[in-house]
């Protein structure tokens, strides 16, 4: 279930058991663990800890609970190390 299956039956029953598994409470943390029910939808994202991209998977044990603003800030400092540079965007922390 990688790649363009996101959107499937499959994978939202995934992305609801992983909500579920955490509580609906980010695991990423820098939100200081915001719980996601006082959140809209939208913001409520299931994380790849080992990005599809660099070989990661859809197994349970690489997917984690993270609220939107984690997530993107996440995914931001991982560009910046992998690639070498600091965006614009980027705070340096």
């Amino acid at each position: 279930m990688i790649g363009d299956t996101r959107h499937s039956y499959a994978w939202k029953q995934t992305r609801l058991r992983i909500l579920e598994r955490d509580g609906y409470v980010c695991q990423i943390g820098w939100c200081g663990g915001v719980d996601l029910l006082s959140l809209p939808e939208r913001e409520r994202q299931v994380d790849h800890i080992v990005p599809v991209a660099a070989g990661g998977t859809d197994d349970d044990w690489n997917l984690r609970v993270a609220c939107a603003k984690c997530n993107t800030s996440r995914q931001d400092r991982e560009f910046a190390r992998v690639s070498g540079t600091n965006p614009r965007w980027i705070n340096a922390a």
